[in-house]
């Protein structure tokens, strides 16, 4: 609390703080609006990093509070689905980013910095080793908050961003990590984290992933609306699964439909089935978002999971190009908007750590 705040409480009186504090007192601590990208978590989801001969992709995690945290992160390749673990340690207030290609060194300085009570010094104390990714790498990231014994800790204090650099153009795209957040009261007796908290079922754990997510995009192959003919937009699509099992890398099949709504409401709909992450332009996934078929250039689509499968989190990115023999591009990443929860219909996900923990 800082001094205003103190200052604050002193006009409200006996009856009007007593109801406030009340009011504090009865409100949830769990998570109850699902994986968020305005509010710092206890669980990250990063679904594309990309690193090839013409991508490069940043990663920045910052802890928001003013303790020092720890995180236990896992990269999952999408084609391989192998998984590279490596922890992260982070004082108060402390942002740290790395190039996924290349990863980060351990600041030979820093060892004699302490990691209990983060003293470090004006040499500040090093986040830890990150492995490098190459020579090329499409998949995900998760980061999950520890304490300091490295066991799940529900304490909300993360945040991410990831960027998607094209080496050639320079072009960039820059998305928000989904952020899940945990019950600070709940006991974690597992390494077993119980995505299982919404409005209704406020007790749960961490929050429950969304039912449905929804994408407001241009049909693949439109025009761009500013640029006009000869310029063309598409759309690529991550998707990754809310179900993770890193302790024993066991696969995960999901299955999500695709509810398409055009500018004069007409319906269309396609589906597809995955193993833990997809990443493919819409096109690739159904003809129904090609322009000619989807009847409009501007459309609305509804992701949502098959019942009893897995959930899924996702992000888009629209690349637009102008010209035809040497198309002038550019991308922006986009998160997509959340409806609904699945604790609401009796749904969870499930999040399984290595035994060392």
């Amino acid at each position: 609390m800082t001094g205003g705040d103190a200052t604050h409480f002193k006009f409200l009186g006996g009856r009007g703080l007593r109801l406030l504090l009340l009011a504090v007192l009865a409100a949830p601590v769990a998570a109850q609006n699902g994986p968020s990208t305005s509010r710092p978590g206890s669980i990250l989801f990063f679904p594309q990093l990309l690193v090839d001969a013409d991508h490069e992709t940043v990663v920045r995690v910052t802890n928001t509070s003013n303790s020092m945290r720890l995180a236990s992160c896992f990269y999952v390749s999408g084609d391989t689905l192998q998984e590279t673990g490596f922890d992260l340690v982070l004082t108060k207030q402390q942002p740290t980013h790395w190039l996924v290609s290349t990863g980060r060194q351990v600041d030979p300085t820093d060892r004699l910095c302490s990691r209990v009570n983060g003293e470090c010094g004006d040499a500040g104390l090093d986040p830890g080793l990150v492995p490098a990714m190459q020579p090329s790498f499409r998949g995900e990231l998760v980061c999950v908050q520890t304490d300091e014994s490295g066991f799940p800790s529900p304490g909300n204090s993360l945040t991410g961003e990831v960027t998607v650099r094209d080496t050639a153009s320079g072009d960039s795209a820059t998305y928000t990590a989904l952020a899940v957040q945990g019950n600070p009261d709940t006991f974690i007796s597992a390494p077993v984290l119980q995505l299982n908290a919404s409005d209704l079922l406020p007790n749960g754990d961490y929050a429950a992933c969304p039912q449905t997510l929804v994408l407001t995009h241009l049909a693949a192959g439109a025009a761009d609306p500013l640029a006009g003919p000869g310029s063309t937009v598409q759309t690529e699509l991550t998707l990754v699964s809310c179900s993770q099992d890193f302790a024993n890398r066991e696969l995960t099949a999901v299955t999500v439909g695709f509810d398409v709504t055009n500018e004069f409401e007409q319906k269309l709909s396609a589906s597809i089935q995955f193993t833990d992450w997809l990443s493919a332009s819409l096109t690739d996934i159904s003809g129904v978002f090609g322009v000619a078929l989807a009847g409009s250039a501007s459309l609305r689509t509804q992701i949502t999971p098959l019942p009893g499968g897995p959930g899924v989190l996702a992000v888009a990115r629209e690349v637009h190009a102008v010209g035809a023999a040497a198309p002038v591009t550019a991308s922006a990443a986009a998160n997509l908007h959340i409806q609904g929860s699945r604790a609401d219909i009796g749904a969870s996900d499930v999040i399984s750590l290595p035994s060392a923990f």
